[in-house]
């Protein structure tokens, strides 16, 4: 009998071993979504002396927590616990490795900083400068490609200076196929190109495969990212950066939590864990939070007591702040003030 008992408490030791190197140890192909800590843009923003104007107020930007291959114990946990949500590896990531993935998401923050700064700038009216941008490719069959060529360096199109890739979309923004542009290269020599369309999705363009030459702010300007990741913190550095290149405070009464990525044109594009991120919002004590258009009906579902207010665009974050009490900023500089010069 003694021995009948030894051997069914070895028994169930086993079953309950296989059970726990099951949910820990066989891979599920899981990922879990949670707040993160917030960055304080300002202490890691250094703008070239006279041109700063330090501020008072605390403006946040939001991070979240992704942990890759996670066990089973890990996505219970993470589906009773309401601030942590669980997904499948390939939904957030697709097939890319956790070092692709770095390396988009390192390259995603890079260009975030470049466009934050110039966004910034241009809405100042403050001169940016750059070399234009490279044609790495021409579309069979455009008719771009008769006059334009691998190689050749745009630097303006109708006038309008071109220091980053999205500036040819924005200056295309209101022509049609068949129209005809001038194109401004960097030898000094314009073309004119007639315009094409997408057939798919009918959207007026050149027809070419561009890249980014050189394209910086005319005197110097600084973020320190860290760490940090992905493009969701333009929005978060374009604002600090037009506090810190503004007199008065901006932000109003802070601290402001900020969550968006930011285009050429100042439009904001949604992001990842809005809800994740309002309740870092939340802990941090921010007083309003702006976040994406799209995502306000998400914020505000696990908002509480805080503010929040979405922005399509960089100039409803900034009548946001100025509801909160912020300084507001000179009129929109026109393109004309937006200079260009040697890189």
């Amino acid at each position: 009998m003694g021995r009948r008992r030894n051997g069914l408490r070895v028994v169930v030791a086993l079953v309950l071993f296989a059970g726990w190197a099951a949910a820990n140890l066989v891979p599920l192909g899981l990922a879990a979504v949670s707040p993160g800590l917030p960055f304080e843009v300002g202490p890691r923003l250094h703008v070239a002396a006279p041109h700063d104007h330090p501020t008072k107020e605390l403006l946040l930007f939001l991070t979240v927590r992704i942990r890759r291959r996670i066990s089973l114990i890990d996505a219970i946990v993470g589906w009773v616990q309401g601030p942590t949500d669980v997904f499948h590896e390939k939904t957030l990531f697709g097939d890319e490795t956790p070092t692709e993935s770095r390396d988009r998401s390192q390259g995603e923050i890079d260009d975030s900083k470049t466009i934050a700064m110039v966004v910034a700038f241009r809405r100042l009216g403050l001169p940016v400068v750059g070399r234009g941008v490279k044609i790495l490719a021409v579309a069979p069959g455009v008719p771009a490609g008769t006059v334009l060529h691998r190689g050749d360096v745009i630097v303006g199109i109708d006038g309008r200076p071109v220091c980053l890739t999205g500036d040819v979309s924005l200056a295309l923004r209101n022509h049609h196929a068949n129209e005809v542009v001038d194109v401004e290269l960097a030898t000094r020599r314009h073309v004119r190109v007639t315009l094409t369309d997408d057939p798919n999705t009918g959207r007026v363009l050149l027809g070419l495969r561009l890249s980014t030459v050189a394209c910086r702010p005319s005197f110097r300007v600084v973020v320190d990212t860290g760490g940090l990741l992905g493009p969701s913190g333009g929005l978060a550095m374009t604002l600090s950066m037009l506090d810190r290149l503004s007199p008065g405070e901006l932000l109003g009464k802070g601290p402001v939590a900020v969550t968006g990525t930011i285009d050429v044109d100042g439009s904001v594009g949604p992001v990842g864990g809005i809800k994740q991120k309002t309740i870092a919002a939340r802990r941090a004590g921010a007083k309003l939070f702006i976040v994406p258009t799209d995502e306000l009906p998400e914020a505000r579902r696990h908002s509480g007591r805080l503010r929040v207010v979405g922005a399509g665009h960089l100039e409803d974050a900034l009548r946001a702040l100025a509801d909160q009490g912020g300084a507001p900023l000179p009129p929109i500089a026109t393109p004309q003030q937006q200079q260009r010069g040697p890189a």
